[in-house]
């Protein structure tokens, strides 16, 4: 399928709206928050226990303040809709990504949580199947190493710790950096190994792609983000009777003063849960070009505007890029199973310290 030749912003927005999990990001990131100060010997304190082994409170915030930054910059321009000041205390601010109201540092601290844990998880089962770090990882993790000096003398750092305290709460040094780096690696590295280890007839890979065609299509579409001081529905109505793409484009500059985000070619499984409204609308088999869909949250609302979608050539017969879409899906869900069953191997523990994960 042809793609738009100015695609103006490419964010799944639909991943805004129900995020399965925040990812583990090994990315710069900016002072986005700051409550208070701890010093080195809280920095060293224990806040979580997965096996054998314990980690401290600056171990844990270098993932918390990725997780942050990633969810910032994955919903650059949406996060009003959120709810999410990231300049402010975060566990004044309820989270509508949670299911139990809590608060953003709550959802993240239980992301973290689960995100390190998995880490520690891989690592170990590694180990055990003698899985090391290979020379090609070990020269990234140099590089990503550099990459992160780079960034604090950027910012203007003669010393590379302070960067690193500042950046990521106190305690946090270069040494901490290389040890999680080499874990997160290592981690990746051996999950790769396990998702390659299951492989699928032609019989089972047709079944189980014909069962979950919606997620593995490709769905095009512009979305028109009004915010709440506009008039909403007003705005809504006047997007929806509009004929044409250019149109819309148009109405929606006009209307908010700024211009719409072309969503082209996203997947559907980075749309979100087929039950949320939106994105049932938005992958329904009888959808048309030229349909609209309003959606309105607490404080915005927004206007899709449905273009094409494209099945890979299942339907077809034209090529089998579902069948490599149907491999990885079917591989993602067969270690989503090995990792669920290796992790009951693993005890986990929450130290009262955990509480005070996200605070530099």
């Amino acid at each position: 399928m042809k793609k738009h030749a100015a695609q103006k912003k490419n964010i799944p927005v639909m991943t805004v709206f129900a995020i399965a999990a925040v990812g583990i990001v090994v990315a710069s990131v900016a002072l986005l928050w700051t409550l208070r100060i701890g010093n080195s010997a809280n920095a060293e304190r224990k806040v979580l226990r997965v096996g054998e082994e314990n980690y401290t409170i600056a171990q844990v915030n270098f993932f918390f303040f990725s997780a942050l930054d990633e969810l910032v910059q994955n919903a650059s321009g949406y996060t009003s809709m959120l709810g999410l000041d990231a300049t402010k205390d975060l566990s004044t601010q309820p989270c509508p990504l949670s299911e139990n109201g809590e608060s953003w540092k709550s959802y993240l601290v239980h992301q973290v949580k689960n995100s390190l844990t998995k880490v520690h998880v891989l690592c170990a089962e590694a180990e055990k199947s003698g899985v090391s770090l290979d020379a090609i990882a070990q020269s990234e993790i140099n590089s990503e190493l550099k990459y992160y000096q780079f960034l604090g003398e950027n910012a203007g750092y003669d010393d590379f710790g302070s960067y690193l305290r500042d950046t990521y709460g106190e305690g946090m040094s270069a040494d901490i950096l290389r040890g999680l780096l080499e874990k997160i690696y290592l981690a990746d590295q051996y999950e790769q190994i396990m998702r390659a280890s299951f492989s699928f007839t032609d019989e089972q890979l047709h079944r189980f792609y014909g069962e979950n065609e919606y997620l593995y299509s490709l769905y095009t579409y512009l979305f028109a983000f009004v915010d709440g001081s506009k008039d909403f529905n007003a705005i809504s109505e006047l997007l929806s009777a509009v004929q044409t793409p250019d149109e819309f484009e148009k109405a929606t500059l006009e209307q908010t003063g700024q211009e719409c985000y072309h969503m082209t070619d996203v997947k559907g499984s980075e749309l979100g849960d087929q039950s949320s409204g939106d994105v049932a609308w938005l992958t329904a088999a009888e959808r048309k070009a030229g349909e609209t869909f309003v959606g309105k949250t607490e404080n915005a609302g927004y206007v899709l505007y449905f273009i094409d979608k494209n099945d890979n050539g299942f339907s077809a017969g034209m090529n089998e890029d579902w069948k490599t879409d149907a491999v990885s899906a079917m591989q993602e869900e067969f270690f989503q199973i090995w990792l669920s069953e290796a992790t009951q191997s693993y005890a986990v523990k929450e130290y009262h310290s955990i509480d005070q994960t996200g605070n530099r």
